[in-house]
């Protein structure tokens, strides 16, 4: 099942190759009439995959709104029928009568450019309709994220719990010496931005005051 089948005039092939790349390029699937292998029954293969495409892009030009544009309504005609019909112009023409009641985006003079608004709002269609995540904008599973901010703070605090505990390990040493007053200064990264907080002072008291 393809994400777009794109409905259009044969003769405005060279002209809708940009646009099927553009998708392409966005990680959708998109089927259209190129596909069609040797020896397969054409008919049966645009229909199977008209009726099963998530969405349909009919392409509107002079060729498709004219006289020998009745394969593209009729296909137009299924599309609106599913809910999956995405129009869009390449010409300046209005959609045939049926066909205008869906706002139509207008990617006439487009060159291929992924980041025109007009074609970013094209695309948002697709993607409202087939419900479509291009792969190309997917992102990947959320994690807990890491922070400068929360790489600092957590930085800081595993400093002052291993001084800490260096601390507490120097003092208790200190208890099998002498009885004199014995001071702990363990020097540290300073990462609070309060100069006042450069060292970590720990101050024992043994014997009396």
């Amino acid at each position: 099942m393809a994400d777009v089948f794109v409905s259009y005039k044969a003769e405005d092939r060279r002209r809708v190759q940009p646009l099927v790349q553009a998708l392409q390029a966005e990680g959708l699937s998109v089927w259209w009439d190129e596909h069609i292998g040797v020896g397969d029954a054409w008919r049966e293969t645009i229909e199977r995959q008209l009726n099963e495409a998530r969405t349909v892009v009919v392409v509107w030009s002079k060729r498709s709104v004219g006289p020998e544009g009745g394969f593209v309504r009729e296909e137009a005609t299924r599309a609106q029928k599913r809910g999956v019909y995405v129009p869009v112009l390449i010409d300046a023409v209005m959609p045939p009568l049926g066909f205008g009641e869906s706002q139509a985006t207008s990617l006439k003079n487009w060159h291929g450019n992924r980041s025109d608004p007009h074609y970013r709002a094209f695309l948002d269609a697709i993607q409202r309709i087939c419900g479509c995540v291009p792969m190309a904008s997917a992102q990947a599973p959320h994690s807990p994220l890491l922070t400068r901010r929360t790489a600092i703070a957590g930085g800081a605090a595993a400093t002052v719990v291993i001084a800490g505990a260096g601390g507490w390990a120097l003092l208790r040493n200190a208890g099998t010496g002498s009885s004199s007053d014995s001071i702990a200064v363990l020097p540290f990264e300073n990462l609070s931005g309060d100069p006042a907080q450069a060292y970590f002072f720990q101050r024992h008291r043994r014997g009396n005051p």
